[in-house]
């Protein structure tokens, strides 16, 4: 339980030419605008591989429903055409998107034959759409939506599938609405890759092709300040005719979520480079701003030509509520996000200044002393709404049942009980804050991750289980838990309780801003012994006076038998059980995952492990004591170097004189090292689901020292 840019819009430009043209894509990427009137309409299928297409599609020009070989009763041409069986109503845009043209293209034809994933990393390994798209942590509001009351899905501006392809794990269909066909084609080949109820079509958000009341739920990530780009007049009457036009599509008591930057931003306030693609334009009287792109103009992120004049406007918190409210919205929050809209690391409500607060510096503590005093101007209470870097806002269509009326976490919220939503790679997070104080912490996972939910649910029984049998135990223990405290259903999906636990974790105390020599090393040193000793604890009391079940290294073995991994990992970890049997190495009870980001020190000193997931009754000690050390190694980089040099002769000493104590030597370093690295791949299911950087680092240490480890 310890505490990415989206796709932005993209259909940019749209008002450059919006009449519709029938035309296939030519190899160049452009389109053909030929004088079809009096061409045969071709039929059109209304459904794709995910199967028939989930809701009626309407022309937008002349409002009849649309099927196959439709004529436009204003336009006297086809209401819609078949873009390579993708449904298309928009034409002569200009191309955008987060990488080139013809990279794009180079995307789509490695994607054809290869996995999606493969493709991005062989393409563009080095672009920021491929680290988003593959990142753990990305819009993850959703993991908290009342998904009892969302069938139907409309993702607007989508993109590469950021959020659909996340939605989609959820809702019974999710229409992606996507104005470059390019990206369209990216969407339904991931849609056909993982067996996602994914539909793609290539239309504009100012000429929604769907009849009233189609949608539960319609979501924008980063297209709200785009909409200025699509029309003529003031940019801000344009994003609030859409605002109308999107309750109209929603069924009563259907939501609104939209992912957005602020206004008077910290960030643009600090020279950030706004969506005009200048800096400050944002923070400029719009008079002002719209001139000084005029002689400034220069194309903007993903696109590969200018805009003149400024039209992408964006608000302050307060502004986008009541622009909402005046669409006719219920029900409207604005909340924080840290780190931002396409990285939901924090969610948070902006009238709740002290559980803001106190989630922020847990989660993203002050590094140095000029971070803190950052600080102290992003968290005052009198401007931080307005500073706030990013939104999310959610709110509801107005419906005549009053049951309907209910937001994320409606549930468990109360006029002073706030929830603040913490999401993590597998797993998200709601920490209950009462008038601004952390008191409890809930948990599930994240859809998708299954077997995520099967190690969490163990440690949950776990726990509880030691709760119960240690009782007379507890207080005695040098280090303990938090407690579980059963489970809660919301919306209908069952969470887990624990107590919150307040404090600084390890890793906190060794950052430039809170590390203080003559305390950090004694307390890592502590930590170690406490876990030594804890891991003895345990490991007594479940085997029992008679020690049953000690030392079974078959068991250890089988653990990888049958798992995807790399030859290397398998035959280093054959080699270290081997090693470790003809030692006589002790098992025991291990944490899995003991961490200086797991273990959290509390104002009277006490000590609390978290995130038992990774735990095991029968495994090495000396494992799980090199990965304490590695991890600390790791966090300490950021200390200045004669600190962090010191800091890190007194650890691993440290480290290994509680290895000598159980028995281990220098010469077993590389066996502990592989045996770590296994039960890593072993607890997660393979190698394909561990985290990779701790592989390369794994790999980089093999290469260094030679090859494989050799038998002592």
């Amino acid at each position: 339980m310890g505490l990415e840019c989206a796709d932005t819009a993209s259909d940019v430009m749209t008002a450059v030419d919006t009449a519709a043209h029938v035309g296939r894509r030519r190899a160049s990427g452009l389109h053909e605008r030929s004088a079809h009137r009096h061409l045969a309409v071709p039929a059109i299928p209304l459904c794709s591989s995910a199967g028939k297409f989930p809701v009626a599609l309407r022309c937008p020009k002349c409002g009849n429903d649309v099927s196959e070989g439709s004529i436009c009763a204003a336009t006297g041409e086809p209401c819609m055409t078949d873009h390579e069986g993708i449904p298309r109503f928009l034409f002569g845009q200009k191309y955008w998107g987060e990488i080139g043209s013809e990279t794009m293209r180079q995307l789509l034809q490695e994607a054809a034959g290869s996995h999606w994933r493969t493709a991005l990393l062989k393409c563009v390994p080095d672009e920021p759409v491929t680290a988003r798209l593959l990142a753990p942590i990305r819009a993850d509001f959703l993991h908290a939506m009342p998904w009892n009351r969302i069938r139907n899905v409309l993702d607007i501006g989508a993109g590469m599938g950021f959020m659909s392809c996340d939605l989609a794990l959820y809702a019974d269909s999710v229409v992606s609405l996507e104005a470059v066909p390019e990206r369209a084609e990216f969407i339904r080949t991931r849609a056909r890759q993982d067996r996602l109820n994914v539909f793609p079509v290539i239309a504009s958000a100012m000429e929604l092709p769907f009849p009233p009341e189609s949608f539960d739920l319609i979501t924008l990530n980063g297209v709200l300040e785009y909409f200025g780009l699509w029309g003529e007049g003031d940019p801000k009457q344009l994003q609030e005719e859409f605002l109308r036009k999107s309750l109209t599509l929603l069924r009563p008591g259907g939501y609104l979520y939209v992912g957005v930057e602020t206004r008077y931003a910290a960030t643009a306030l600090l020279g950030g480079r706004d969506h005009s693609g200048l800096p400050y334009t944002s923070v400029m009287p719009r008079r002002l701003a719209d001139l000084y792109c005029r002689l400034r103009a220069t194309p903007f992120h993903g696109s590969e030509h200018a805009v003149r004049g400024y039209r992408t406007y964006t608000h302050t918190p307060l502004q986008y509520e009541r622009m909402v409210k005046r669409a006719g919205y219920d029900n409207v929050s604005v909340q924080g996000v840290f780190e931002g809209y396409n990285r939901q690391r924090v969610l948070y409500g902006l009238d709740d200044h002290a559980g803001r607060k106190a989630l922020l510096e847990r989660v993203n503590p002050a590094a140095s002393l000029a971070g803190s005093v950052r600080r102290l101007l992003t968290d005052n209470r009198a401007v931080y709404r307005t500073l706030e870097n990013e939104v999310v806002i959610f709110a509801q269509k107005p419906a005549p049942d009053a049951s309907a009326a209910a937001l994320p976490w409606a549930e468990i919220a109360a006029p002073q009980r706030t929830v603040v939503q913490v999401n993590q790679n597998f797993k998200t997070l709601a920490v209950i804050c009462d008038q601004g104080v952390p008191v409890e912490i809930l948990e599930v996972e994240k859809k998708g991750h299954e077997d995520a939910g099967r190690r969490l649910q163990r440690s949950f029984e776990i726990l509880g289980a030691l709760e119960q049998e240690l009782k007379e135990q507890l207080p005695a223990l040098p280090i303990r838990w938090a407690k579980p405290r059963g489970t809660v259903r919301i919306s209908g999906r069952v969470w887990r309780r624990y107590e919150y636990i307040h404090g600084r974790s390890l890793a906190t105390h060794l950052l430039p801003r809170h590390y203080d020599p003559r305390v950090v090393p004694q307390l890592f040193t502590r930590a170690i012994a406490s876990y030594v000793d804890l891991c003895g604890q345990l490991t007594t009391h479940l085997r029992g006076s008679d020690g049953a079940g000690a030392d079974d290294w078959q068991d250890v073995e089988e653990q990888l038998a049958g798992l995807q991994m790399g030859d290397d990992i398998r035959q280093d970890f054959q080699l270290a059980v081997r090693h470790a049997m003809a030692a006589g190495w002790r098992l025991s009870v291990i944490h899995g995952d003991f961490s200086a980001g797991n273990l959290l020190v509390t104002p009277s000193g006490e000590m609390v492990l978290l995130d038992w997931e990774h735990f095991s009754s029968n495994y090495p000690l000396g494992a799980d004591l090199l990965r304490f050390l590695q991890d600390s190694i790791i966090e300490s980089d950021r200390l200045k170097p004669r600190t962090g040099s010191a800091f890190r002769r007194h650890l691993t000493e440290a480290v290994q004189a509680a290895l000598a104590a159980y028995g281990y030597g220098p010469q077993d370093y590389r066996h502990l090292d592989a045996l770590y690295i296994g039960h890593q791949v072993a607890v997660l299911g393979g190698e394909s689901c561990a985290y990779q950087p701790l592989l390369d680092a794994y790999r980089a240490r093999r290469r260094l020292s030679g090859g494989p480890p050799h038998d002592a």
